[in-house]
C-alpha cells in the first residue's frame, strides 16, 4: 500500500519558504556525508536523484548548492564526484 498524500513533494512548496529550505539544507547533509563515506562516488544527476529518492527541483537545489559551496564537482561526462577538497 502506497501512501502518495503523505509524502512531502517540495515542487509544492513555495521555493523561498522556511521548510523548503530546511529540507535543502537537511539533504544537502544527507548527500554530502555520503560522498564524504565514498568519496570515490560518481553519479548522474538522475542517479543522485534515485538513490536518494529526491524529486527532480529538490535534487538540483542540493546538487548546486554542493557544487557552488566546491564539495561536489559537475565531469564533462554529466558525473557528479567530490571535490578535491573531500579528504
Amino acid at each position: 500500500m502506497v501512501l502518495e498524500s503523505a509524502v512531502i513533494r517540495p515542487l509544492e512548496l513555495a521555493r523561498d519558504s522556511p521548510i523548503a529550505e530546511r529540507l535543502v539544507d537537511y539533504w544537502i547533509q544527507i548527500v554530502r556525508g555520503e560522498y564524504l563515506e565514498i568519496p570515490s562516488l560518481l553519479l548522474t544527476r538522475g542517479q543522485v536523484q534515485r538513490f536518494w529518492g529526491l524529486d527532480g527541483s529538490l535534487c538540483d537545489r542540493v546538487l548546486e548548492a554542493l557544487i557552488k559551496a566546491g564539495f561536489l564537482l559537475r565531469t564533462p561526462g554529466g558525473f557528479v564526484r567530490a571535490g578535491q577538497t573531500v579528504e
